[in-house]
């Protein structure tokens, strides 16, 4: 869900549950070129520096953990 922080238009933010931002994360890595459960954290024991990506800050992450 998109949504205004504190009714600033100009400044939107999101809300998914957790399998929602689990499946957008996984989709977003195969754009990218690689599995998520391929990667350390998600299973296997590819490491996240063998990956070059901007996006690690959203695909390294939790499904519950908060901003990181």
């Amino acid at each position: 869900m998109l949504f205004p922080v504190r009714d600033d238009v100009a400044s939107w933010d999101f809300s998914w549950s957790s399998t929602g931002f689990g499946l957008f994360r996984r989709w977003l890595a195969r754009a990218e070129v690689f599995a998520l459960a391929e990667m350390n954290w998600f299973g296997a024991k590819r490491q996240w520096c063998r990956v070059t990506t901007t996006l690690e800050r959203v695909l390294n992450h939790a499904d519950i953990d908060g901003p990181t």
